[in-house]
């Protein structure tokens, strides 16, 4: 009866089945807190007829422009096919790079995840095999690519002294019966465990990997994507200061668990309950037994049925976050949307993004599986609390787009990107960089227009535009570079350096561009 009851999707239902449960005494999990009945009805109510094209229009070329130019090549690790022929080959690209960063211990040395399972260092322009991640645990799994493999690694802010770094990977086989997550899981975890490890090498400025590793955090997830995207520390943060300097940003998808047709209180991303849908925060450092600590400043940090590693949440799939190196240091996050709409957001603690109930700016509902509709906002939707994005587009800009066999595919995928405060391209300054993963699109926008939302309140958008790409003086698209004809999948990410100079990168095939001024 309980799960006929949570088949309604309408304001009044729903709190006539809340007053049931409560009559049963049946226990739900912890989610948001309490709402008056006026704003349930209004905060989990799509009414209204949906929108077909919430964000038409492709975007245009802006006047600004950047020159790239080769920086490295790394090689091709796509296997034929991982696993048992139940399990699908791995996703698309040669050599599945997905960030360049640089070792924050002045060393100028710079890394780079690929998902097959090479952690490389780039020292000198010169690529070196610094860790096979992969070959260090039993049921590392690859396949189907979607959240699966080595995600990413972080190296701690003191590794010159601690000589500590961190990275993600996911397991499947033996470790799914063996290995019991750390928070509370998906209601079914039989698909893969998404681990963040510990690795402490013996020295810090050594090129390959020896040392010892440990883990620090478990999550277990029922479907193949929307796992843990991006750790990472906030390189602004000063030792001392009693803030961020040392804690660990986790950006974990929902798992692809929630039902979309469901009431509010089955929805992941919003039960604060269950570290899923989130932006965590820990310090991944051990103390006594435990494997890390929750910072005591974190929003739900000591409070009953809720998960004290929660920083912000509401979120489907966030993919990647920064931090303005610009004070006061504001963090953005690109999150992936259900299709319809990409989303740039502002996150400060206690944040709730609003998804499975919005997505982005407008309100969202599942009518059955792959049929989800967007909506205008409701009249009353201030009474929310939901934060909305600084920055959308929408998949018009992605018009024309071939998949790998030459077939139209009319979707989009962000990825977050930086602020650039760097020195070599003046004009770029202040301007937000990011992309789209699909196409390789590469998007700006003045991160000073990008207003922060108050609660409730939809900021103003700010205009994107797109970056004129150049490559040996002549004009260019990333999805050109990647596969030497345009219009194609690209699988594009970016990167950046110590000197908050950027990098372009692509799976397809490999390669990783420096940007640099236009004409250069």
């Amino acid at each position: 009866m309980l799960a006929l009851l949570q088949r309604s999707t309408f304001g009044r239902r729903r709190l006539m089945v809340a007053g049931l449960i409560a009559a049963l005494g049946i226990s739900l999990p912890a989610s948001t807190p309490p709402r008056s009945a006026v704003a349930a009805d209004t905060c989990f109510t799509a009414t209204g007829k949906p929108i077909a094209d919430p964000l038409p229009g492709k975007l245009k070329p802006g006047k600004l422009g950047v020159s790239l130019t080769d920086f490295i090549t790394l090689p091709v690790t796509r296997p034929a096919r991982i696993g048992p022929p139940s399990v699908p080959p791995v996703a698309p690209g040669q050599a599945r790079i997905n960030y360049i960063g640089e070792i924050p211990d002045g060393s100028g040395r710079l890394y780079v995840p690929d998902l097959n399972g090479m952690l490389y260092l780039v020292v000198n322009g010169r690529r070196v095999d610094y860790l096979h991640v992969a070959r260090q645990f039993r049921d590392f799994q690859f396949a189907p690519g979607l959240g699966t493999g080595f995600g990413f690694v972080a190296f701690h802010p003191e590794f010159k002294t601690n000589r500590k770094f961190y990275t993600v990977h996911s397991e499947a086989g033996w470790a799914l019966a063996n290995k019991k997550p750390t928070l509370p899981p998906s209601p079914n975890t039989n698909l893969q465990h998404s681990i963040i490890t510990e690795w402490t090498a013996k020295q810090s400025a050594a090129n390959r990997f020896t040392g010892t590793k440990r883990e620090v955090l478990r999550i277990g997830l029922s479907a193949y994507k929307h796992a843990i995207q991006q750790i990472g520390f906030n390189p602004y943060a000063k030792k001392g200061s009693g803030g961020d300097h040392g804690l660990l940003y986790i950006a974990l998808g929902d798992g692809e668990e929630d039902n979309y047709l469901a009431p509010e209180w089955t929805s992941a991303a919003q039960n604060l309950g269950k570290p899923h849908g989130k932006i965590l925060r820990i310090n991944p450092l051990a103390s006594g037994k435990a494997r890390y600590t929750v910072p005591k400043d974190n929003p739900f940090a000591g409070q009953p049925g809720k998960l004290g590693e929660i920083y912000a949440y509401g979120l489907r799939d966030p993919h990647r976050f920064s931090w303005d190196p610009a004070a006061p240091h504001r963090m953005y996050l690109g999150a992936f949307g259900e299709r319809r709409v990409e989303a740039v957001y502002e996150v400060r603690k206690g944040d709730n993004f609003g998804w499975n109930h919005r997505e982005a700016i407008f309100a969202f509902r599942g009518k059955k599986r792959d049929q989800f509709e967007v909506f205008p906002l409701p009249s009353g939707d201030a009474k929310c609390g939901f934060t909305y994005p600084v920055a959308t587009y929408g998949r018009d800009v992605n018009k024309g787009l071939l998949d790998d066999d030459g077939q139209p595919m009319n979707v989009v995928g962000i990825s977050g990107g930086f602020v650039y405060r760097g020195k070599k391209i003046p004009e770029l300054r202040g301007m937000y960089v990011f992309g789209d993963v699909v196409s390789g699109h590469v998007i700006y926008a003045d991160a000073s227009k990008m207003t922060a939302a108050k609660p409730g309140v939809v900021p103003p958008q700010p205009q994107l535009q797109l970056l004129r790409l150049s490559y040996k003086k002549k004009p260019v698209t990333i999805s050109k570079l990647a596969n030497g004809v345009d219009n194609r999948r690209s699988d594009f990410r970016l990167g950046i350096d110590g000197s908050g100079e950027l990098y372009f990168l692509v799976k397809s095939n490999g390669k990783i561009w420096k940007v640099e001024k236009e004409g250069s």
